[in-house]
């Protein structure tokens, strides 16, 4: 991310921040936090292993930009990040610049990360257009209230410090949109991944910035140079954010998409209970979500009919019959669509989100 105007804060600011710092009843120093990195295809798909060795506890990854565009090693990036045992999150870059709307950006961000809801991944707006474009708060609001609407989750917005202050944002931070400020208080200078203490920059109309990213020259995991940043929080509090408990790496994370049984009835699950309809139901417990018993999430019957939408206590059944294609060399979705009759938006189940990157021997679902 490229951040610019990052001049030094007032002595005003860096008081403020220490004040409102007291009033939450911790100090800059002894805050609970945590660091990590966010990368893009600058970094290709990163040693996540070792950026943890030297201190990452979580990445951010850029999934999305505009309407179209995936980046090509997002997926790469989040599921090593899950593998290796840190907390994620997936960012859109936004582009009112080229005159799409905030809905169809959205809707983009949404249909190549479908597979993250169920791994609690954080959706992320970075919020960088040039010119006047920056003052469109109206613009980025809708795009959150839209991944908000499908995904249930409130995504967080990435801005420099500049922007933080220059617009009004009150209708996003009213409703309740979380701030990850960027601002470098030591310029370029080459940096370690490090929990950095307090923000040394105005958040604005925030109350607190839920991250900070404090520095862009950052070396670390054989890499760099990287962007680094301390989020205010731990695991527990990243889940808190991201609508539900962390994922639970176990080394087979490339899977993205909702995994268990291949149609039909559930396997036993490890939690939850066989519901009132026979072996084909489950009993919803706090937590779980739909994909954790059927690959084919969708080919379910939920008391709300959002297979989104569960409540602890609601009884999902699955209505069986669904059919399958397996992947194979060669094939590219439309193709597949063609030879089966069907559109290609029917075909679900490809592991990396993204429909024009299929893998030889996936099982899709139509």
């Amino acid at each position: 991310m490229d951040i610019k105007n990052k001049s030094k804060p007032s002595l005003v600011t860096r008081i403020l921040a220490v004040v409102v710092a007291l009033l939450l009843g911790v100090s800059p120093t002894t805050a609970l936090a945590d660091a990590g990195v966010d990368v893009s295809n600058w970094q290709g798909c990163v040693n996540a292993a070792a950026l943890k060795a030297d201190g990452a506890d979580f990445l951010i990854a850029k999934v999305t930009e505009g309407n179209g565009y995936t980046d090509p090693v997002g997926d790469c990036n989040i599921q090593a990040a899950i593998d290796a045992g840190m907390y994620t999150g997936a960012y859109h870059f936004a582009r009112p610049d080229l005159g799409n709307s905030p809905e169809a950006e959205a809707d983009w961000f949404l249909s190549q990360t479908v597979g993250y809801r169920a791994q609690h991944v954080l959706p992320i707006l970075d919020w960088e257009p040039g010119g006047a474009y920056n003052g469109w708060t109206w613009w980025a609001k809708r795009w959150l209230d839209r991944v908000h609407e499908v995904w249930g989750v409130k995504p967080l917005i990435y801005m420099s410090g500049s922007v933080v202050t220059s617009n009004d944002w009150s209708a996003v931070v009213a409703a309740d949109y979380g701030l990850w400020l960027a601002a470098y208080p030591n310029g370029y200078a080459a940096e370690t991944i490090r929990e950095a203490g307090s923000p040394t920059w105005s958040t604005g109309q925030w109350p607190f910035a839920a991250v900070w990213q404090y520095t862009s020259s950052a070396y670390g995991g054989g890499i760099g140079p990287l962007d680094a940043n301390t989020f205010y929080g731990d695991a527990t509090t990243w889940a808190a954010y991201a609508g539900g408990n962390p994922a639970q790496p176990d080394g087979s994370a490339v899977d993205i998409t909702p995994s268990g049984n291949t149609g039909g009835a559930a396997t036993t699950p490890a939690t939850g209970s066989t519901g009132g309809c026979g072996s084909s139901c489950v009993t919803i417990q706090s937590g779980q979500t739909v994909s954790q018993f059927w690959s084919d999430w969708w080919n379910v019957t939920v008391p709300s009919g959002d297979p989104n939408r569960m409540h602890p206590g609601d009884v999902v059944c699955h209505n069986g019959g669904s059919r399958t294609y397996v992947v194979q060399s060669g094939d590219y979705l439309s193709g597949i669509a063609a030879r089966l009759g069907i559109s290609w938006t029917q075909l679900t189940g490809y592991r990396s989100g993204n429909p024009s990157l299929i893998y030889p021997g996936e099982v899709l679902y139509y």
